[in-house]
């Protein structure tokens, strides 16, 4: 009996070990999965904006401070008709393609339902832009003409809405190559049309205006096609109604982010001068390369995040996942923080050099990402739609009071804190509006560990930048050594207690 009773504790050793094993093996998976797919997009994606951020240097060479400032004020207009355009259906509709994932039929009435409404409300703003825009604009952006940088910047808003139900597509049946591939092509003809026009015409910072609306225009067309082969085109008005009534209440969120993101450039506008404008908006460059990859990243985790948050079996995995994301976005905002200063004084032309304090201060918001996405995602999971604005709004009030009181004192040095401040304020607030919801496990260990490595990483580096002679030759290589022997420490901490 004993013998049987070892046979028996061996046999249940090994299938719980076997058990163990393939447990361990479905973990590694599902992070090898959400790490492939951050990858995908985050290479495609940031390469090809990459490209286009590239041409930063290049602006700030061939352009003084004064024109970068006009593409900063269309930057931000931008950003504000691209929610409008979109009526929060860039946010909502991704919500709406996981419950119908199972049944294809529905799910293409659906997304055709909500094509159809973009294509009547899209032309109809745009028209009624062109009739009280350019009064609106002389009254409070006279550095921002209607035309024709205004109606640009409308037309590319306008064929930009035809990526939104591809992308929606796209991102929540996890397929991020033909997502990769239309941002590719799309910044690849913004690159060459733009920098084309730049070095063979006289048209100076409407060079940059031109190359976005192309490459959108360009873009829109095979995006179209691909709608109208994905979809059943039949309005049905309770579709519409129902992806509205989840988009609306996202449009004061997604404008209150275009406040926290944007209101500095129009205070700066209001409250200093054109000068301090353009060096603002050639450091910001940088938070928008870390935008992207924490835009990119979370394309990959948040599925993840929806399909097994409520799955015991998957904790493991979406713990381990949710980790890296956080200690990634984590250690990019350091390293950006860090090599930033350097970057603007080789790359950069000579009038931008103290951009280079306001580069190093705006990396600090990579962190800010990583928790706002992660502390966002049970709110979206269970359409908390009033939670998500209220949260934004707080952080874009505290981002306009900061910049009221810091832009009059320290110009665009002082903007730069206030929007870091309002970033650090947003990712309280939509983890207090999340409080009482299932959220994504996190290991504490690990995230702990890499606070402790990376706060006295950082002050070395800064120390290094100090005193090591020249700003390339120097200090970047150590700069990096220094980061990378860090978060090699952090990355050891990643793995199961």
């Amino acid at each position: 009996m004993l013998a049987n009773a070892n046979v028996d504790e061996s046999v249940m050793g090994g299938t719980t070990g076997r058990e163990d094993i393939a447990e361990s093996l479905y973990r590694v998976a599902v992070l090898r999965r959400v790490l492939t797919n951050t990858s995908i997009y985050a290479a495609g994606e940031v390469l090809g904006r990459l490209a286009v951020f590239a041409l930063v240097p290049i602006y700030t060479v061939l352009l003084p401070p004064e024109e970068l400032a006009v593409w900063g004020l269309g930057a931000m207009l931008m950003q504000g008709l691209t929610v409008l355009y979109g009526m929060g259906t860039q946010a909502a509709l991704p919500q709406f393609q996981y419950p119908l994932l199972d049944r294809p039929d529905e799910l293409r009435r659906t997304n055709g339902s909500i094509a159809i409404f973009l294509l009547v409300w899209g032309p109809a703003l745009h028209l009624l832009l062109e009739a009280v825009a350019p009064a609106l604009l002389e009254r409070w952006l006279p550095g921002l003409p209607w035309a024709p940088h205004g109606r640009l910047i409308s037309l590319t808003c306008l064929a930009g809405i035809t990526a939104i139900v591809p992308i929606a597509r796209w991102t929540t049946t996890e397929r991020p190559r033909p997502f990769v591939a239309a941002s590719l092509g799309r910044s690849l003809v913004e690159l060459s049309a733009t920098l084309t026009l730049l070095l063979a015409t006289d048209l100076d910072v409407l060079s940059l205006f031109l190359g976005r609306f192309l490459a959108h225009g360009l873009l829109s067309l095979p995006l179209a096609w691909v709608t109208a082969r994905s979809v059943q085109w039949s309005l049905r008005i309770a579709d519409v109604r129902a992806v509205l009534t989840f988009a609306l209440p996202l449009v004061p969120d997604l404008l209150a982010a275009w406040a926290l993101t944007m209101s500095d450039r129009v205070l700066l506008a209001w409250l200093s001068d054109d000068r301090q404008l353009g060096l603002y908006t050639a450091a910001y460059w940088f938070p928008l390369a870390l935008g992207l990859v924490a835009i990119n990243a979370n394309r990959a985790w948040a599925p993840r995040f929806h399909k097994n948050i409520e799955a015991l079996e998957a904790q493991d995995g979406l713990r381990r996942s949710t980790t890296a994301f956080l200690l990634g976005m984590g250690w990019l905002g350091l390293a950006v923080a860090a090599l930033a200063p350097d970057v603007v004084r080789v790359a950069f032309g000579p009038e931008y050099r103290e951009a280079a304090g306001m580069a190093a201060v705006l990396g600090l918001i990579g962190p800010m990402l990583g928790v706002w996405q992660v502390g966002v995602a049970p709110l979206y999971a269970k359409m908390r739609r009033f939670a998500i604005p209220l949260a934004t709004g707080s952080a874009a009030l505290a981002g306009v009071l900061l910049n009221l009181w810091a832009i009059p004192r320290y110009g665009a040095l002082g903007a730069a804190w206030s929007t870091v401040a309002s970033y650090g304020v947003l990712a309280v607030a939509v983890w207090i509006a999340g409080r009482t919801l299932p959220r994504a496990p996190i290991d504490p260990r690990a995230l702990r560990f890499g606070i402790l490595a990376g706060a006295p990483a950082f002050v070395v580096v800064l120390s290094v930048d100090g005193w090591l002679p020249g700003p390339w030759w120097g200090a970047v290589p150590l700069d990096l050594l220094i980061l990378a022997a860090a978060a090699l420490l952090v990355r050891t901490q990643l793995r199961d207690p």
